[in-house]
């Protein structure tokens, strides 16, 4: 499966709220970009459950919130998702339903590793609000 052929199928996955993920993964990355350049960490915890927190305001019942960083590291992805779900019951982790050139996603997390999937290195996770 050739790389525009992944993108097609995210595309048609997520068609709907592709134009969120995206928007969330820039505001995410030129964050990061800014903080590298004053020689602090990637990403501020803080700053991150600050975007989730927002976005998850736009989500209505029964809708799909994704959040992806363009850093694998745990405590801005994995830490910022527990920390959110346990302030936020009303959410819950959903498998990413992902094109056949990615493992099986149960958890609804995910870390693309650069070289693996000849992507850089981002973090995606799929949340659902109940209702």
């Amino acid at each position: 499966m050739t790389v525009q052929e992944i993108r097609n199928e995210i595309d048609a996955l997520y068609s709907e709220m592709l134009p969120l993920f995206i928007k969330s993964m820039e505001l995410t990355c030129e964050l990061g970009k800014e903080k590298a350049k004053a020689g602090k960490s990637l990403a501020d915890r803080k700053r991150e459950e600050e975007i989730l927190e927002n976005a998850a305001g736009y989500v209505k019942p029964g809708g799909v919130l994704l959040y992806s960083t363009c850093t694998l590291v745990r405590q801005e992805n994995e830490g910022v998702v527990e920390a959110f779900l346990k302030e936020n019951p009303n959410f819950v982790l959903e498998p990413l339903p992902l094109p056949a050139a990615f493992p099986e996603n149960t958890s609804g997390m995910l870390a693309l590793v650069p070289g693996r999937y000849d992507t850089d290195g981002f973090f995606i996770c799929r949340m659902r609000r109940k209702g």
